[in-house]
């Protein structure tokens, strides 16, 4: 199944997964010791477990929230994202947000205290405690991150682009579920696989991750398109549109009652 370019006669030409009924969200950390995994299928037989399964709503799709990360390995780090990586983990799923100088990161907080500063206490919620938004990246990733008991590791906050070419470089099976926090930046997200698999044609990046992003953000495949197609993304970018009472509420206000529904209904024919 090759990936479809959104200039088909397709409808919007999406590849679409309802939030609702995507998958098994694993957050257990990985087991020191655990024996290596069996060989990995390609990322290909992975994409259309995830694709052809979904459309034939079989939705058992297990999806390791931060990685596969341990008491040593902390989560959303480069180094817990091999691990899944090597374990063949059918998908991982990585929250990107942007510094204050704009480089996009992943990382799962809002303030960065309890992933960064050893100074900073959990239980109290006392000690630095900065918006990852007031801090730029150069200062980031003066820190390291830190163990589930507070020690620091050698693993720096990663890029989304430094995601990427590692999946290529060591040709992962595992998808790439990006929870995008900030929905503004969504096409810009998209740009930036868009363009890492221009400049790696052979890592058909766009068959390997898609953006959640919430419903209301772009409530008819068609908004989606339009966006893309302002932006001069070229591919279809995969997206699973997040629909929950928040958003629906937004919706029905924002349009008219019934339009969570009819947005809904729209995706999935999509």
């Amino acid at each position: 199944m090759k990936p479809r370019r959104r200039n088909k006669a397709s409808g919007a030409a999406l590849l679409v997964a309802l939030a609702m009924v995507l998958s098994l969200i694993s957050v257990n950390p990985a087991r020191a010791g655990e024996p290596d995994a069996a060989p990995c299928p390609g990322y290909r037989e992975m994409y259309h477990q995830f694709v052809d399964g979904l459309v034939g709503n079989r939705l058992g799709f297990a999806v390791q929230h931060r990685g596969a990360f341990s008491t040593d390995v902390p989560g959303n780090s480069l180094g817990a994202f091999r691990r899944s990586f090597a374990l063949c983990q059918p998908a991982i799923e990585t929250d990107v947000r942007t510094t204050r100088d704009g480089q996009l990161v992943l990382f799962h907080d809002t303030n960065t205290g309890l992933a960064l500063e050893q100074g900073f206490d959990p239980d109290t919620g006392q000690g630095p405690n900065p918006a990852l938004s007031s801090v730029d990246y150069a200062d980031l990733v003066t820190k390291k991150l830190l163990t589930k008991d507070r020690r620091p590791t050698e693993f720096e906050v990663p890029t989304l682009t430094q995601l990427l070419s590692t999946a290529d470089v060591t040709q992962a099976a595992t998808l790439m579920h990006l929870d995008v926090k900030e929905p503004d930046q969504a096409i810009r997200i998209a740009r930036v696989i868009d363009d890492y698999e221009t400049s790696h044609p052979d890592s058909h990046m766009t068959q390997r991750v898609a953006l959640k992003i919430p419903i209301n953000e772009f409530p008819r495949p068609s908004d989606w398109k339009s966006s893309l197609d302002r932006a001069g993304v070229k591919r279809t970018i995969m997206v699973i549109p997040m629909m929950n009472p928040g958003t629906a509420a937004s919706l029905d206000t924002s349009g008219h009652a019934g339009l969570s529904i009819e947005s809904l209904s729209a995706w999935a024919a999509a």
